[in-house]
């Protein structure tokens, strides 16, 4: 008995100074299961969304994905992936869809993949995270670019929505060779992230377009 004592409480010194990982409380709904923060937090991999129990419940901003359509958006999709065997796919042929929230017609098409908290979010900011890195394979058509925003982010674009990453024809191609891209995060802004990882299809110009398709995979906050 004296030598299980013995075990036992240093064990509990231990433990008591652990730093709670908010990581661990995005997959388990509370339940920290390690200590600090990695370096690399994997947010999407080989069709495993790993930053919340809520894997496959995302919100889209449209009507576009519903029948029949509803093939076209896939978090699990097989037979492409930088990493394994699945990424997440989303095609859009370029027609006009409905804003969920308001009915408004829209010529884009996007969803949202949300931490474990949608309402109040989650206190990453000790983790010190820089970086929002992933990775992009496709084709898009004429005049329709491929966006992503995440919270934290630290510039603007000139829809003055806050800092995102968007495609174009220079650095940012998005073509049929798996390329990774990386947005800058101010680790500060990380206080309540409630919108991790959001996609968007969207056409620049007044003419409808043909729209495109994309893989995304190997998504990853990084210090």
């Amino acid at each position: 008995m004296k030598k299980l004592l013995l075990l036992i409480i240093p064990m509990l010194v231990i433990f008591a100074g652990c730093e709670k990982n908010p990581i661990g409380a995005l997959l388990y709904n509370g339940i920290n299961q390690s200590t600090g923060y990695p370096d690399t937090w994997v947010l999407y991999r080989d069709g495993n969304l790993m930053a919340s129990k809520n894997s496959f419940d995302f919100p889209t901003f449209t009507d576009y994905w519903h029948a029949p359509h509803q093939g076209e958006l896939e978090l699990a999709h097989a037979g492409e992936s930088y990493t394994g065997s699945k990424s997440i796919y989303v095609a859009w042929n370029g027609d006009k869809s409905y804003d969920n929230n308001d009915g408004t017609e829209q010529d884009y098409v996007g969803f949202v993949i949300n931490s474990e908290n949608k309402e109040y979010g989650i206190d990453v900011s000790s983790g010190a995270y820089r970086y929002m890195k992933f990775r992009v394979k496709g084709h898009l058509n004429a005049n329709v670019v491929l966006r992503v925003e995440t919270q934290g982010a630290d510039r603007y674009t000139m829809s003055g929505a806050p800092g995102a990453w968007e495609s174009n024809a220079g650095a940012n191609i998005v073509d049929g060779t798996w390329r990774e891209y990386t947005i800058t995060l101010v680790p500060s802004s990380l206080v309540a992230l409630k919108d991790m990882f959001v996609i968007v299809l969207r056409n620049t110009i007044s003419v409808q377009s043909n729209g495109g398709y994309v893989h995304i995979d190997d998504i990853r906050f990084t210090k």
